[in-house]
């Protein structure tokens, strides 16, 4: 819209030139003939508008109608790429200076000057919309891209904390059968020998069998609770992660997204891909593997492949692949078996099915 603007004031200075000269076809001829090329100047490549204002020139030098329209059409030639062309306009000058009239040779220079100007204040407002386009780009990729690290930092906080949570339970319960189950059982013992010593005592034996009692209770009450404090600081990333550090048979890879899930379906998982991973060292030539687990609105997903060629022997269904259909009939679990570009195990488990089998 810019250079529109610019050419259509230029244009206008020019026709303002013709009364000064005498008129003739030539002005008509030079007057379409500056338009054209102009417009065609805007849609064609450079090397088109370099031809066509030699051309011009050329018949500026020739013609003082065309002459007096060097101005406009020189506004596409304030380029660095056409400077060569600029030592073409002290010639046209020269083979007109007898031939148009000094008022329109000042004005002539005026016009040329005007159409620098233009041209130069056009093409730094296209650069700095150009680099205000890009900064702002920039500044909104930087803007997601610190809003991507905020959430990774906000996911990894939060499964850190889960992390220490489930690490101070499983430390409490380690204390509480170290210290206080081994004095209830310690107190259980002392009153057997209590017993054993005062048999003759019905009375102080009732009374024994009843602490005797209330201390068994306890015992089986610390019991349940450290067994339950256990069980829920297992945590199925930090156990997947666990062992595909300790598998050094090939580089391997872990991509985990699932939230909570029932302890059994954990244990179920953990299994799986234990014997998978096994699988793959004693039957694989693979040199990368990847786990992923995934969670999905209505199923859990996981899947244990490598990029191995070589097949396992035996049976195609084998024991191990058997125990882990076993394990996810469960929880009506679909395993699907692939070995076109390595060995793959795809394993897709309902969650209705897992919270009904928790709950049995």
């Amino acid at each position: 819209m810019g250079e529109l603007l610019d050419k259509l004031i230029l244009f206008l200075c020019c026709v303002l030139l013709l009364p000064l000269q005498a008129f003739s076809p030539w002005c008509l001829a030079a007057l379409l003939a500056a338009l054209c090329l102009s417009s065609l100047n805007s849609y064609f490549p450079e090397k088109f508008s370099f031809c066509s204002s030699i051309g011009f020139l050329a018949a500026g030098c020739l013609r003082p109608e065309f002459f007096l329209f060097i101005p406009f059409l020189s506004y596409d030639l304030w380029r660095p790429c056409f400077r060569a062309v600029y030592l073409l306009l002290p010639s046209a000058v020269f083979f007109q200076l007898g031939r148009v009239s000094p008022l329109a040779m000042a004005v002539f220079f005026l016009y040329t000057g005007l159409s620098a100007l233009l041209k130069l204040r056009t093409l730094a407002l296209s650069r700095s919309r150009r680099d205000y386009k890009d900064l702002t780009d920039n500044a909104k990729e930087i803007s997601l891209h610190l809003e991507q690290k905020n959430k990774e930092l906000l996911e990894k906080q939060d499964y850190e904390i889960q992390v220490a949570t489930l690490n101070e339970r499983n430390r409490i319960a380690r204390e509480i059968h170290d210290s206080v189950g081994h004095l209830l059982s310690r107190s259980i013992l002392q009153l057997g020998a209590l017993k054993a010593v005062h048999q003759q005592e019905p009375e102080l034996n009732a009374q024994l069998d009843t602490l005797k009692s209330t201390l068994s209770q306890a015992m089986d009450s610390i019991r349940e609770s450290v067994h339950d404090l256990h069980e829920e600081s297992i945590d199925l990333r930090s156990q997947l992660e666990t062992l595909c550090r300790g598998f050094t048979f090939c580089p391997i890879s872990l991509q985990y997204d699932c939230g909570a899930m029932p302890l059994e379906l954990k244990y179920c998982l953990i299994a799986i891909v234990r014997e998978a991973l096994s699988n793959i060292m004693r039957h694989s030539n693979a040199t990368a593997a990847q786990v992923s687990a995934v969670e999905f609105p209505g199923f859990y997903q996981m899947i244990v492949q490598d990029n191995g060629t070589r097949q396992a022997a035996g049976d195609r269904a084998g024991i191990g692949l058997r125990n882990m259909e076993e394990r996810l009939a469960a929880f009506h679990g679909n395993l699907t078996v692939s070995r076109k570009n390595g060995f793959r195990l795809f394993i897709t488990i309902p969650k209705e099915d897992v919270h009904e089998a928790a709950d049995y």
